[in-house]
């Protein structure tokens, strides 16, 4: 009989069937107990040098009891019976094989127990856990997409001016940096309406016609556009 459970677990009861060697209907063996005559259990853990033996204590069925042996129902389920598996067993080992023998027509039984960090229960805890599994990762994946569509407005607003400047010389270019200033876009920890105030006239002065033109020559407003564009294919990407 082989087993998985969580190492260090506590207080564990397992069912085992004992086979009744004499018969060849694979029945089972009725009527044992604790202190059957000749009935041994004995353990051993991986690095373990020798097997330990475990003292078989009385017991009731349902109730865990260290070392403890019970009969669940010679009439419905005959050979069936309870182990109360002693805490020492499961400690933080990688398995453990017990085996319980020596009573007449009894057929060996072993038990082998492999002992994991995480069992099916604690993966289904972990993803479902709302401080870092599904919900807090759906939580985080909805503020990231405000934040993304957040910029692509504003790069949209920012590109929307940027043409302006580069079609419209009736307007000063410090009226269009306050335009810019209105999108509350922000750079690092300082927000572009403090980087634009700090010096405009100093902008102005070096943005004239001839360098207007040049921009307009580079392609400037397909540039910006594109910015955007990358954005939602990334956030496509994301979602995809």
């Amino acid at each position: 009989m082989k087993l998985i459970i969580k190492k260090a677990t506590t207080s564990k009861i397992i069912q085992i069937f004992i086979q009744d060697s004499s018969l060849t209907t694979g029945a089972g063996l009725t009527g044992l107990v604790y202190n059957s005559a000749s009935l041994t259990a004995y353990y051993i853990k991986v690095g373990d040098a020798s097997a330990t033996a475990i003292s078989l204590a009385d017991a009731t069925v349902g109730t865990w009891t260290s070392s403890g042996f019970k009969e669940v129902d010679a009439t419905n389920m005959p050979g069936v019976y309870e182990i109360g598996i002693p805490d020492a067993c499961l400690t933080t080992v990688a398995q453990v094989v017990i085996m319980l023998k020596g009573v007449a027509n009894m057929a060996p039984v072993v038990l082998e127990i492999q002992l994991d960090d995480n069992v099916v229960k604690d993966v289904y805890d972990i993803v479902n856990s709302g401080t870092y599994g599904n919900s807090a990762l759906k939580t985080e994946i909805d503020y990231n997409e405000a934040l993304i569509d957040t910029c692509i407005s504003k790069v949209d607003v920012i590109d929307g001016i940027v043409d302006n400047i580069l079609i419209d010389t009736g307007t000063t270019l410090e009226n269009h940096l306050t335009d810019i200033k209105g999108t509350g876009f922000v750079k690092d920890t300082h927000s572009l309406p403090q980087c634009l105030t700090a010096d405009v006239s100093a902008l102005a002065s070096v943005c004239t016609e001839a360098r207007l033109s040049e921009l307009d020559t580079a392609n400037l407003p397909t540039d910006v556009s594109n910015v955007g564009k990358k954005v939602d294919r990334n956030l496509a990407l994301l979602y995809s």
